[in-house]
This record gives structure tokens, sequence and C-alpha cells, in this order.
């Protein structure tokens, strides 16, 4: 008995050591705690400093806890689909809480999110635990939680790992194109078949030519590798195919948001890159970004996320920085499954039966009765013939989504990698793990590089779904299945164009030229108002100061507001007929443009600018639509074709599409600021100014449209400057700012509106209102001795976690 006693301490001392020298390789000392010093800024902004890229992870998930526990249990509960158990059935029509319980649960999005947490490589797991430890740290010492989680009778629950994919999964769902209309486009295909008319036929009688702007794309094709088009071609033959089907443009609106610009090395005075990123998405209360600065083994970055999950949408290192925009490219389809069989329960798939799993769950309400729902699953994925529009009776729908089509690989493995590149080649090559939301990613360095990535795990659809991805396919034959996802190395992009600068304002990325359809709905046919003045801004070859990157931002000029006057004015010299209101509003706006047309509400008759008309749809564009396109492309498109004619000949003569356009915009213009403000222009201004140039700031941590959560704590803010919302100095979307002078990385200044947390009686929950009102930006500098000079506050941790934090 001694002796087998002995052998057992033994052994299990050497398996003690060799435990210890194995989570010492891996950073974690189990003796000797590691200190993670938290150092907050003046404006509440954590910055975060660690010996092992684990016990950074661990201060920024106990500082992101101590900001925005309420905001981060909201956003998890969302996917989790128990976001009515949380505040009850609220929202209107279409959009109430209980009906996204029974969106994310018919997709089964947290289920899949565990199990690709689970499947990830183990650095990533690694380090989403350790963000996760640090959030649970939190939870267990802190007695300070916010008081609507007492409101709404819970706690926050332990964090874990697929929390963090799910908070960056709704956001990504956010950004993209909704799929539940895409039935209707289907039966609209089988209703002209049943006519008559061929198969041909039919797309053609439900597509239309899409216009492409050439010159407004990102990636032009004199700045493409050759090599490039080769291996696009060689994939092409790979797949077997010989055309792509074309997504063509939505009724829908795309979601649009941001812009972003780089200048290269070569057009600045500093040999280094100078990145702006604005991500125009509304100012929230509190704000849906969460910007900190972490410092590990192996890496030092800053930026913004979102609460609960690690990483940087727009952000920059020491060494590189990145910017994005929302691409709005289409990552989901729908698939009609084929139920003709015997057994009701059952589907038919490539000429063999298949069971369909089906359960019922109970989704809790709180202050109301519990509600039961039937969900279902197929080999092909979740059923999700509830949330589809126009489903007949008896048909099944299954959803198949970039968001749940790999179970070992998330974006979150892309926003770790990027925090770690080493220049813009690295960063390039990070973005491989980036499958959504799909974006334009723009990037620079400190040695000049700059670079562009059309980002997002696109599917290859199969020829045999005669709309793309914009209608519904057949789900019964694995023929009409995706092909493939795009492979990162072969979607647009470009490093060091010719002109030396890169921008992105939601705009075309690639010419017609490139043969795979990126799914890019009606906002990427050409410019978007935004994307046209940044262009004349950028061109030329001037060379820049860092400052006067930064200057951009600033601008608040709209070309096409200018270019519709231009043309009311030429008309109206060329003795062309306008109506009295497009009459009165060139009256009322001339002294405007003389002096710059600027987008001020400061400025005399601005409210009659604000509000002229730029919809281009067919019903407003008319023959112009045919000609163009529509949508902000083809706004821009036949504005900048209209300019050029002008240009070319004074005595230009509107024709009757053109002229009766104009004159529309043009009496919106007035009929809409004498209805709002009054018939005195001369009183527009303050009245402009008390109404329209206020944002209301609803209390609330929600992008579904719920209403507030507490009316109480509801804001408005002062009058903006600049409320127009596609100039590029745009307040009520300036959600964050970001210009990073690589030459000077400590130099670098941002902004995040309203603050960095939630806490209502924290001094940082309003630390950034003021500045945005005024539209001052702040510095954020990467070195710890210039992060002391601005230190508010400090903390110490131990990782792994042993007494309560220590600050002062």
């Amino acid at each position: 008995m001694h002796r087998s006693t002995r052998r057992f301490s033994v052994s299990t001392l050497l398996l003690l050591v060799l435990l210890i020298a194995a989570l010492s390789l891996l950073g974690i000392a189990p003796e000797d705690p590691q200190p993670i010093e938290i150092l907050r800024d003046e404006w509440g902004v954590p910055h975060v400093f660690a010996e092992t890229d684990e016990g950074a992870m661990f201060g920024l998930g106990y500082a992101s806890a101590e900001d925005r526990m309420l905001q981060m249990e909201y956003c998890r509960r969302i996917v989790q689909g128990r976001i009515s158990e949380m505040l009850g059935l609220i929202g209107s029509p279409g959009k109430t809480t209980l009906e996204s319980d029974m969106k994310y649960r018919h997709m089964g999005t947290y289920a899949f999110l565990e199990t690709v947490a689970e499947q990830l490589d183990e650095g990533s797991r690694r380090l989403l635990q350790a963000y996760a430890d640090g959030v649970n740290h939190y939870l267990r010492v802190t007695d300070d939680l916010h008081p609507l989680f007492a409101e709404f009778g819970i706690r926050p629950e332990r964090w874990r790992p697929a929390d963090s994919l799910a908070v960056w999964n709704r956001i990504a769902v956010f950004f993209s194109p909704s799929w539940t209309g895409e039935a209707k486009r289907l039966h609209d295909y089988e209703d002209l078949l049943r006519q008559g008319l061929t198969a041909e036929e039919a797309v053609n009688e439900l597509t239309s030519e899409r216009i492409i702007d050439e010159d407004a794309a990102v990636v032009q094709l004199s700045d493409v590798d050759p090599a490039f088009l080769a291996a696009l071609e060689d994939y092409l033959d790979a797949m077997g195919l010989e055309t792509i089907p074309t997504l063509w443009a939505s009724s829908e609106p795309r979601p649009t948001f941001s812009h972003a610009w780089v200048v290269g090395g070569d057009r600045t005075t500093t040999g280094a890159a100078v990145l702006h990123s604005d991500p125009q998405t509304t100012v929230r209360n509190p704000s849906v970004w969460y910007e900190s600065h972490v410092v590990g083994e192996t890496f030092d970055a800053r930026g913004i996320g979102v609460a609960g999950c690690p990483g940087f949408l727009i952000g920059w290192n020491r060494d590189v920085a990145w910017g994005a925009t929302a691409l709005g490219a289409d990552l989901s389809d729908i698939f009609r499954l084929d139920v003709s069989t015997r057994e009701r329960d059952s589907y038919r798939y490539d000429g063999a039966n298949y069971p369909v799993e089906t359960w019922q769950e109970t989704i809790p309400v709180r202050n109301a009765r519990p509600a039961t729902i039937t969900l279902k699953r197929t080999h092909l994925g979740p059923v999700v013939t509830d949330l589809v529009t126009h489903a007949l009776p008896g048909e099944e729908y299954i959803l198949r989504t970039i968001d749940q089509y790999y179970e070992d690989r998330h974006t979150v493995q892309g926003l770790l990698a990027m925090m770690r590149a080493s220049d813009a080649l690295e960063l390039g090559h990070a973005l491989e793990s980036w499958f959504s939301p799909g974006v334009h990613t723009l990037y620079g360095d400190a040695d000049g590089t700059i670079g562009y990535w059309t980002n997002a795990g696109i599917p290859v659809r199969s020829p045999a779904s005669p709309f793309g991805g914009s209608a519904a396919q057949d789900g019964s034959t694995s023929a009409t299945d995706w092909i493939d996802i795009i492979p990162h190395a072969l979607l647009p992009h470009v490093i060091n164009p010719a002109a030396g600068v890169l921008f992105s304002g939601n705009h075309l990325p690639v010419g017609s030229w490139y043969p795979l359809s990126l799914g890019v709905g009606t906002g990427g046919s050409g410019d978007s108002q935004r994307s046209w003045r940044l262009r004349e801004l950028l061109s030329g070859d001037a060379m820049y100061e860092p400052e006067d990157v930064l200057a951009m931002h600033y601008d608040d000029v709209n070309s096409a507001i200018r270019s519709i006057l231009r043309a009311g004015f030429q008309a109206r010299a060329m003795g062309q007929p306008l109506s009295p209101n497009a009459s009165e509003c060139l009256e009322v706006l001339s002294e405007w443009v003389a002096n710059g047309a600027h987008c001020d509400s400061n400025e005399a008759s601005f409210a009659a600018a604000y509000h002229i008309a730029r919809g281009f749809r067919e019903p407003q564009a008319g023959e112009l639509y045919v000609r163009y396109g529509g949508g902000d492309g083809g706004l821009c498109a036949f504005l900048k074709d209209f300019n050029a004619r002008l240009d070319a000949n004074s005595g230009l003569l509107l024709d009757a599409a053109e002229l009766a356009y104009i004159d529309a915009s043009l009496a919106a213009g007035w009929s809409t600021a004498i209805s709002k403000y009054g018939t005195e222009p001369d009183l527009w201004r303050d009245a402009f100014r008390s109404s329209t140039a206020t944002l209301p700031l609803p209390y609330g941590v929600n992008l579904e449209g719920f209403p507030t959560l507490d009316r109480d704590l509801n804001l408005t803010s002062d009058p903006l400057s600049a409320p127009e919302g596609s100039t590029i100095w745009a307040q009520r979307g300036n959600s964050y700012s970001q210009w990073v002078n690589l030459a000077d990385i400590n130099a670098s200044l941002a902004l995040l509106p309203l603050g960095s947390t939630e806490r209502l009686g924290s001094d940082f929950y309003l630390a950034e209102k003021a500045a945005w009102e005024r539209g001052t930006m702040r510095p954020s500098p990467l070195d710890r001795a210039e992060i002391e000079v601005l230190e508010a506050t400090s903390m110490t941790l131990s990782y792994p976690a042993s007494d309560s934090p220590a600050s002062d």
C-alpha cells in the first residue's frame, strides 16, 4: 500500500510539473498571476496593458463588462432568442421583441455558434475564454450593475465564448441584406412560365439591364495585376463555369454606412500612409460601438468593435491602420424544399427522402404568457418558412447563410489577426478570415503602402438558379446549391493604385470586367454622393500634409445638391420652363450657392437645399432611370454626365426627362421648407436648427427598432452644424471617427459619441457628447507615456483572477 501510494504521489507531482510548464508556455502561470492594468483616459477609453495576449483579453473583458454589461446582455439575448424574457412584449407590429426571438430561434443562430466556439483554432479559443473570464470576474466582484437589470428582474448570466461570437453576428445581420422577401420573385417567375414564357423570357421580364458607372469603381482594371486575371480565369475553369448569374439590383434598399479614405506614401509629405474612417451609422445612446486599446504580447492596437467581442472593425496599431464601409453584399439565400412526399415530415433531395427534425420551444415573455413555437431543421439548414414573406401554403423554405456555413471558422479570427498585422500586406492576409458582414476594407502602413479589399464570404451561386441570390432557389437538388465561396485571393483588391489614394463611400467596388457576382445591390452601381465628393477632393496629384487628410473630414459640400441647382440655373438661363416652386427654390438658394454651397445649418436658407429631393428610382427619375440606373449610383452618373456636357457646351438645353426631374427635385426643396419652417425664408435658419438639425437620442441598446428602454434617460442633441447625411462631415451618422497619422502614431485622433460607457453615474457617460456636437476630435495615442498624461483612473487586476480589483 505504501509503495503504491508513493508511486501515485510521484506520478501526480510529475503531471503537475508538466501541467504548470504547459500553462506557462501558454502565458498562464497559476502560482504567479500576472498583473493587468486598466488605465482610463479623461474620456473613459480603457487602455489595457498585460504581459500576455490572454491577460490583455481578460482585462478587456473586465473593462467591457464594467462599461457595457447591459448592452452586452441585451445583444446576447437578441441572438439567443430571449429578449422578450428581458423586456417583455414591446415594439411595433413586424418589429416586436417576440418576433425577434422567433426569428433567431428559427434560424438556430446561437446553437450553431456554440458549435463554432468549440471548434475554432486553439489560439482563438484561448483568447475568447480569457475575455469571457474577464467578463465573469467583473460579474463576481461588482455590486454596481446598471439599474435597469433590477427593473427587468434579471441578472447577467456567465459570459461564454459563444456569446462573443453572437454579439458580432448580431451586427453582421443588421448590416446584411434581408432574404425574407426572396419567395416573391420565385413565384412571379413561375407565374410567367405557366403563362407560356420560356425560362429566358421570364428572366428578362423580371430583370432590367443594370447600368454600371465603370469609372467610379474602387478597383480599376488598369491597377490589376495580370496574374490576378489569370487566376480568375483558372478558377472559372476549375468550377466548370462559363458565366456567373448576375444578382440584379433589388428593389429593397441595401444597408449603407460609412466613408473612409487612405492616402499612400507617394502622396503624403511624410512618406507614411494617412487614414481616416467614419462608420456613418446613427449616433446612439449609448453608442453601438465600443472603443478600447489593448496591449498584449503580440499586439498593441486600438479602435472600435462591439462590446462583448474582442477585435476591431476599424482600428490601428503601430504599423498599420484600417477602415471599413458597408458592402451590402448578399450572403444568404433561401431554398424551397420539395415536400411533396407521402410523409409530410420529410422532404425529397437528389431523389432521396430525408426526415425533418421537429421540436417545440417555449419563449418566456416578461409580464406576459410564454409563447410556444415549432422549430424545424434539415440536413440542408434550418427551416425558416415562418419568416418568409409571400410563402404560399404548403411551402417550406430553408436558409443557407455564410454566418452558419463554417463550423470551425468565424470573423473573430480575422479581427484578432488584424490586430497583429505588421504591415499592409499582412493586414490583407488577415482579412482572409473575415466572412461577415460584407465590407470594403481600406488600409495603409507606416512605409506608405495602401490597399483595398472587397471583404466577405460571398457564395458562388449555381447557374441553374436563374436569379442568382435575388430569388428563392430550388432546394430539391444539389445542382442549385452554392458551388463555392469566392476565395479571398480572388475577391477584388488592389495594392498601391496609380492614383496613390483609395476611398470608399459604399460605392461600386469593381467594374463589369470582374466575372464573379458579388451580390452588391442598388448602392453599388457607381458613385454614392459621398464617394463622388471624395473623388473630387482626392483627384489630381497634390501632395498632402497629414492634416490635409484630416481636413477632409469637415467637408460639408454635397456635389449632388450643388449639381441639381446648377442644372436648374442652366434651365432658367436658357429660358426653359420651371414650376413656380422650383423657381422660388433657385431664387432663395442663389446666395447660398454663391457662398460655397456649404451644408451648414447656420447658413441662411440651407433648409431648402436640405430638402431638395434626390430619390432616383423609376417613379422619381422616369426615363433617366432607364439611362443611368437607380439609386445613388444612377443619380450621380446622371449629374456627373450633365456637368461634363455643360462644361463642354454653355448653351446646353435640358431634355424633357432632365427638366422634369430637376424641376421636381427643386420644387420639393421649396415646398417642404415652406411646410416645415413657414413662409418666411429669413426665419428658416432658427426653425431648422431647433428641429431638423437636432437628433433625438432615446436610451436603448438596440438596432432592432424597439422603443426606448427608459424615457427618463432619453436625450436630444444640441443643434448640429452638419445634419446632411450625404456629406463627408455628417454629424447624425458620426458614430465614430478616427484619423491615423502613421508617421506620428501618437498624433492620431478619434471620437466616440456619446462616450465609452453606459453607466449613468459615470463621469464618462456623456464625456464626448459636447465634442461631437462641436465637431472636434480628441487625442488617441498608443504610447503609455502619452496615455498617462491623459489618465483619469487606473485599476490593477490579476490573471488568473484572484482578489477584487485594486483601483485609485
